[in-house]
């Protein structure tokens, strides 16, 4: 059994999301769900739908840029949300990965599956990398945060100690 590669593509054009479709539909191993409204896709992880990455459009009738973005901040922590944008603007790429996006990528530079799933896997390291060092280094801070207790704690008992031996004296 061949294991499915499940995308969410969230844009208001629907020639694109077709377009993805056309050139990745030929091959098994990758499954497109498409939306044209932020809020289609919100619904559709609400429900419990999961999927292995998120490629998010920023331009929208009703809403634009960071704002669709924050829009799925709490979902970013658990699946790749990947921006799909048509111009490089540094500013927005910068504020968005700061944001928690894993990454950006030019609808204009997918032009076959090699491309989307070079995308795909790239962003996808990026991702789970950057996951797996945030959660060595939160056991790091509690490790040493439990040192730190246990010092304080020694402290503690060297100071009653220290109190019994003067009032001896």
């Amino acid at each position: 059994m061949v294991n499915k590669h499940r995308f969410l593509v969230v844009d208001d054009e629907p020639r694109y999301i077709d377009y993805l479709r056309r050139i990745l539909g030929i091959y098994d191993t990758v499954e497109i769900e498409g939306v044209e409204h932020p809020e289609d896709a919100l619904m559709l992880l609400g429900g419990g739908e999961k999927f292995d990455m998120i490629f998010l459009d920023l331009h929208f009738p009703r809403i634009r840029g960071m704002a669709v973005f924050d829009l799925f901040r709490n979902i970013v922590k658990q699946t790749p949300v990947v921006v799909l944008t048509e111009a490089f603007d540094e500013g927005l790429i910068v504020k968005l990965l700061e944001a928690g996006a894993t990454g950006f990528a030019l609808k204009s530079a997918v032009t076959s599956y090699e491309t989307f799933m070079a995308t795909y896997y790239s962003n996808f390291s990026r991702f789970y990398t950057h996951r797996r060092v945030k959660e060595e280094i939160r056991k790091d801070v509690d490790r040493r945060l439990s040192e730190i207790r246990d010092d304080m704690v020694r402290l503690r008992d060297l100071g009653s100690e220290l109190n019994v031996l003067l009032g001896e004296y």
